[in-house]
């Protein structure tokens, strides 16, 4: 056999080699690429375990599987910040330590009191040893190199909490009695409510709500209790400091457990089918920043302490 022969079925056995080559890589792809796609949708088949949809809205796989983490899941920081927060926690830090060594010589029963209000004290400075070690581990703060943090989030899930958070035609509420989450249409949602507080035996409605004279009549209660010495000089400094008041916020937990399993699959295949069902909700009345939120606090017992 002649070389020119040869050379050729070199060439000719390289080519079909490089030619193979390409055809397996690109083989290997579209074979990870439909293994990630499969194990994508069984992903998304598992989380619709853990929602309730009771809307018109149809959600996005990436959606769903936001969804599915749960309404308590915090989703990675950005490190753009981190620095200066982890700061501003050493230096309420190096307050605490400070006030520590200041009242250490005094003997101050009013700070296991259950209705004292926070001061925010702040002395100018401790002894040597503590104001050292606070500069020495603060410079070493400064000094710290943050690494980056891995998302737990992917770029789309981002994205899709993002168009959860400006959709404003759902409501995302925690189901009562179960771990599940389930989202509403807001309309659904305020018939539900309003359905709820249209009950006259158990709500009568106002036309006007005076919070400030309600707050008043308070203050004006409170003065007289501790005239009469029934609460202490702390307790009607903690009753008395009312800032921020505002009208209690009503909110309601959906009862899914009392919807039978037949129309919440009819309700997956035909979305129509929310008219004629009505989905009974938990009244939960949040008294944050109200008038009688700390006179509830002083009501409520106490948690046991001790063994």
């Amino acid at each position: 056999m002649s070389n020119r022969k040869r050379s050729l079925r070199k060439r000719d056995k390289k080519k079909r080699l490089i030619k193979y080559k390409s055809k397996l890589r690109i083989h290997n792809n579209n074979k990870g690429h439909l293994k990630r796609t499969k194990h994508f949708h069984e992903n998304v088949k598992k989380a619709l375990n853990y929602i309730e949809v009771f809307s018109r809205e149809n959600l996005t796989n990436y959606e769903i599987l936001v969804l599915a983490k749960g309404l308590k899941f915090i989703p990675s920081p950005d490190v753009k910040y981190i620095k200066q927060n982890l700061l501003r926690d050493f230096d309420e830090l190096g307050r605490k330590m400070r006030c520590k060594y200041h009242f250490s010589d005094k003997t101050n029963a009013d700070t296991n009191h259950p209705f004292r209000i926070k001061s925010g004290f702040k002395p100018s400075l401790a002894n040597s040893t503590i104001e050292n070690y606070l500069f020495a581990t603060k410079m070493e703060i400064c000094r710290l190199k943050i690494n980056k943090v891995r998302n737990n989030l992917s770029k789309h899930e981002r994205a899709a909490l993002k168009t959860l958070r400006s959709n404003n035609n759902i409501i995302i509420k925690k189901a009562d009695k179960n771990s599940s989450t389930v989202v509403l249409d807001k309309n659904l949602y305020i018939k539900q409510t309003l359905n709820f507080l249209n009950n006259s035996i158990c709500y009568e409605q106002i036309h006007e709500f005076n919070t400030n004279k309600i707050s008043e009549t308070i203050q004006k209660m409170i003065k007289q209790l501790h005239k009469k010495e029934y609460i202490d000089d702390i307790t009607y400094k903690y009753l008395a400091n009312n800032a921020n008041i505002r009208v209690g916020r009503l909110y309601m937990l959906p009862k899914i457990h009392k919807i039978n399993h037949e129309d919440r699959e009819k309700i997956k295949t035909n979305k129509d089918f929310l008219k004629n069902i009505d989905i009974p909700g938990r009244p939960i009345v949040s008294l944050c920043n109200s008038p009688i939120e700390k006179i509830w606090s002083i009501y409520r017992p106490l948690p046991k302490t001790g063994s």
